[in-house]
């Protein structure tokens, strides 16, 4: 689909991705995230993704340049009844030069009737600026993903902000650091906690099998797990708590150069505080270097992150620090197709249940 800009000066062509496209994907990822990445990642999210048929990315040419790219992330959703299939929008990119020209409205537009009669909806997380744009086209916001963080070493990371704001915060997020280290967490006698460098897929498909979630959510099966912590540019670990020698939680974390994430805790369902206390006290053993550890509190209770010194986003100049995380969600095709599945609302966030896992990042 090509259409001339208002102004004049220049065509563009909206069109799906084709293989050929791939380095100038790369490349422009790179000009416009700060990183370039591989192959081995492309192939991971979109070229091997199970959930896919094909590579859903629709991309803006111009001049036989790609200039933008509105990218989709296949996944399945998990329903009160059954499972659907689910889009994230993730990786959107304009060219600097090429930005203003409607390119974000325009590949979206194009998504959402290219792809109208494959997946049920589209769930993602944009940042806040452009929050806007998704739900000028459609998105709704269900709420700000409750994520909390634990700051190890706020000196690495107060950089970001106005010199004004370094000092009080950096003495306020350290205060709060320290008295979360002097509370005590729940302990579950008994429990021990094994740290494997790998993910042990039945393993953790079974502990999610023991007690599914009734909520929206990906479902935790072999064909996730075997997936999902396959990426190739982060490093995860996974933690099993044992009583009396058999499995009775885990979590896998996450961790690159800035930070680690407890991606997930299981089982989603009935957890027993000692035992994720277990699993957080061990993995924080493990990544004392991290400057940042972050969590999601729909995965655990955050009365037990705050007892390890978690703050939430919505403390004070915490989402200044680390940014938010708008979860917001729309049914697929050119128009709503209405916003329930299953008889229950996808705008409710109780009807909910996301973790790091459910996310493209991390």
């Amino acid at each position: 689909m090509s259409e001339q800009t208002a102004a004049g000066r220049a065509t563009y062509d909206v069109r799906p991705f084709r293989p050929s496209d791939r380095e100038a994907y790369l490349d422009l990822y790179g000009e416009v995230f700060g990183s370039r990445p591989t192959d081995a990642w492309f192939d991971w999210k979109y070229a091997s993704n199970p959930y896919a048929d094909g590579v859903p990315i629709v991309v803006a040419v111009h001049e036989g340049n790609l200039v933008g790219a509105r990218s989709f992330l296949a996944l399945e959703l998990r329903t009160p009844t059954g499972r659907v299939g689910a889009f994230q929008a993730c990786d959107t990119m304009v060219d600097p030069g090429h930005r203003r020209q409607g390119l974000f409205t325009r590949m979206t537009r194009d998504a959402l009737t290219r792809y109208a009669d494959g997946p049920a909806l589209s769930f993602n997380f944009p940042n806040e600026r452009t929050l806007s744009g998704n739900r000028k086209l459609g998105w709704e916001l269900v709420e700000h993903l409750p994520v909390h963080h634990r700051f190890q070493d706020p000196a690495r990371l107060v950089d970001r902000l106005p010199s004004a704001l370094r000092r009080p915060l950096a003495a306020g997020v350290s205060g709060c650091y320290r008295l979360g280290e002097r509370l005590r967490a729940p302990t579950a006698p008994g429990v021990a906690v094994e740290r494997r460098p790998t993910v042990p897929v039945e393993l953790l498909a079974d502990l999610t099998r023991r007690r599914p979630p009734d909520a929206f959510h990906v479902p935790r099966d072999e064909r996730f797990y075997g997936w999902r912590y396959a990426r190739p540019d982060r490093d995860y670990d996974t933690y099993v708590a044992r009583r009396d020698g058999r499995p009775v939680g885990a979590t896998v974390v996450g961790s690159g150069p800035a930070d680690a994430r407890f991606m997930e805790f299981l089982p989603r369902t009935g957890r027993e505080d000692g035992v994720s206390a277990a699993l957080v006290r061990a993995a924080l053993a493990d990544h004392a270097d991290a400057p940042l550890v972050s969590a999601v509190a729909d995965d655990v209770d955050p009365e037990l992150l705050a007892a390890f010194g978690f703050l939430g986003g919505d403390a004070p100049l915490v989402g200044r620090l680390v940014g938010t995380r708008p979860f917001v969600v729309r049914p697929f095709g050119d128009e709503p197709r209405g916003w329930r599945l299953d008889g229950a609302d996808v705008r409710d966030p109780d009807n909910w249940l996301v973790g790091f896992g459910e996310l493209d990042v991390g």
